[in-house]
């Protein structure tokens, strides 16, 4: 039985033999159109975080932005931009670290045109249309080196899909949490910088131009250490407390229950949440971790 890819950040690298330093990347020009180029190891624009979705598909995103979704257009030609479309890719094995890249809506797979263009074609067994999944070597495994100290109890309704916020990334700090709010909690974010890049693991909920944006930033040396909101069917309300004693606003609105998230260590601060959503935060799950 094939192991399945692990959420992480990979490099999709040309698996035919003919253009074996051929990267699939996002396009300089603010058009959204993805190209292949040769490596550039220092650019952000040929690395994809690859999340396992449902029934064995799997989401590609930008590096750093997954409302930035890896997806066809109606001309066939392979863009990277939002949508409020759930789009899911198929990674289907062809040796070791090979993959045929197909989207789970239609019969198309990632297919190398030329040097250059890529687009999505229907699936015709050649090498054009296999990729290797290269690890980013900058983005170490969260086994290796993180440990969650305190898991919070489940708080919210029972609705909503559920989501993984989870990253690989160890020595990644929480950098700002992202919120959009009107009677509740609509949408949630996590960004984070690493190694003096910027990630985020997802946006759950429905966070596009539904309700107001704001947002917590955490100052350098603050980690979260207490999260506080309301809860009914859905997550009512949210309030991050720090190590320094700082205090973010109470997003949100005022109905449900109270609870509140105290891990027992003063070093334990917020990594991520786990949850389900759907039109908005339906439950949360919060995972504090080892603070250096």
């Amino acid at each position: 039985m094939t192991s399945p890819v692990r959420k992480d950040t990979y490099r999709l690298r040309s698996g035919d033999p003919n253009s074996p330093n051929a990267y699939l990347s996002r396009g300089a020009n603010g058009s959204g159109l993805v190209v292949v180029e040769q490596l550039d190891a220092s650019s952000a624009s040929q690395k994809w975080d690859i999340s396992p979705a449902t029934d064995g598909d799997y989401t590609i995103t930008a590096f750093g932005n997954e409302t930035h979704v890896l997806r066809a257009d109606s001309a066939g030609e392979l863009v990277c931009s939002p949508t409020r479309r759930k789009v899911t890719w198929t990674l289907e094995p062809r040796g070791q670290n090979i993959y045929v890249v197909g989207n789970t809506g239609s019969a198309l797979v990632v297919n190398l045109s030329q040097l250059g263009h890529v687009t999505a074609a229907t699936r015709n067994n050649r090498t054009t249309q296999r990729w290797i999944l290269d690890p980013d070597p900058s983005m170490p495994n969260v086994s290796n080196s993180l440990t969650v100290v305190w898991t919070g109890r489940r708080v919210g309704g029972g609705g909503g899909a559920a989501f993984d916020g989870s990253h690989s990334v160890a020595g990644a700090r929480l950098r700002e949490i992202r919120l959009w709010i009107d009677f509740c909690i609509n949408g949630i974010q996590l960004v984070y910088d690493f190694q003096g890049q910027t990630f985020s693991t997802g946006c759950w909920g429905r966070p596009w131009g539904v309700g107001t944006q704001k947002s917590f930033s955490l100052r350098p040396g603050e980690f979260i250490t207490k999260v506080e909101g309301r809860c009914g069917w859905y997550i009512d309300q949210l309030r991050f407390i720090t190590n320094t004693g700082r205090q973010s606003d109470r997003f949100g609105g005022q109905g449900g229950i109270y609870f509140e998230w105290l891990p027992p260590s003063p070093t334990a601060g917020l990594g991520w949440f786990t949850g389900a959503s759907a039109s908005y935060v339906d439950s949360l799950i919060p995972h504090f971790i080892q603070q250096a």
